[in-house]
């Protein structure tokens, strides 16, 4: 679904750079509410790598720039959130914020907005899902992990 969404786009490797990357993140999240540093330092930097590469070879300086910008900025509102409401996000979440930022922000601003509102909705509504069901209890902690990846890669299959 990805490739053919993607096919003939500068951009394609970083994406499913993304997906490669993130759905094993994903997983990980879910099972043992843990983001492995490595494996989000690895998206990050593949990201950079895939899309500096892209923007020297097509000439396309801004939209690396806004990219490094949507990471930055989408990791210093992360981070207040999770110093103000401990409980809301963790370290690897903020982390994972800001790595999958950087492929959103490439696409452009609406498309990072879209991803980190679709991340908020995943999650709100696998949260609601888990304690009606009661799967999870009010005070149990939840994997946000998923909702930010699902989120972003939604934002970026969705024309």
């Amino acid at each position: 679904m990805l490739h053919q969404r993607f096919d003939g786009v500068p951009h394609q490797f970083a994406v499913l750079w993304l997906a490669a990357i993130g759905v094993p993140l994903m997983m990980i999240d879910w099972v043992c509410h843990r983001l492995p540093a490595p494996l989000v330092r690895a998206l990050f930097a593949g990201g950079v790598a895939i899309l500096g590469y892209v923007a020297a070879s097509h000439d396309d300086l801004n939209a690396l720039t806004r990219a490094l910008l949507a990471a930055g900025i989408t990791s210093a509102a992360s981070l207040t959130v999770a110093m103000i409401i401990p409980a809301a996000l963790g370290a690897g979440d903020v982390k994972l914020l800001g790595a999958v930022a950087l492929y959103l922000g490439w696409v452009g601003w609406l498309d990072l907005l879209r991803g980190v509102v679709l991340a908020l909705l995943l999650g709100a509504t696998a949260g609601t899902t888990l304690l009606i069901t009661r799967r999870i209890s009010r005070t149990d902690r939840l994997a946000f992990g998923p909702a930010i990846v699902g989120g972003a890669l939604l934002a970026l299959v969705a024309p």
